[in-house]
């Protein structure tokens, strides 16, 4: 990455409106960004490859009930991007 490259950053949160928040406060800043409300589409993106160029990932602790019972928590997703990103 040169310095004219923006830095991409990756947002994922259960809150659709806070990402999309973020994601247009980051494209005023003149970050590049991609917001995800599900770990199921990050999950899906990330094994596209289409994220191989994100730099930051910023992740909300709590992301909700995950299918099956349970909380989804920042790690399961964590756990995608060391995977897949």
């Amino acid at each position: 990455m040169n310095r004219t490259t923006p830095v991409k950053i990756l947002v994922l949160d259960d809150d659709a409106d806070f990402v999309g928040t973020i994601v247009d406060s980051l494209a005023a800043a003149g970050f590049a960004s991609e917001g995800f409300y599900s770990v199921e589409s990050f999950a899906r993106a990330a094994r596209s490859g289409r994220l191989g160029d994100v730099r930051v990932m910023l992740f909300d602790m709590n992301l909700g009930p995950r299918k099956g019972g349970g909380v989804l928590k920042a790690q399961d997703a964590i756990l995608i991007a060391k995977t897949y990103v």
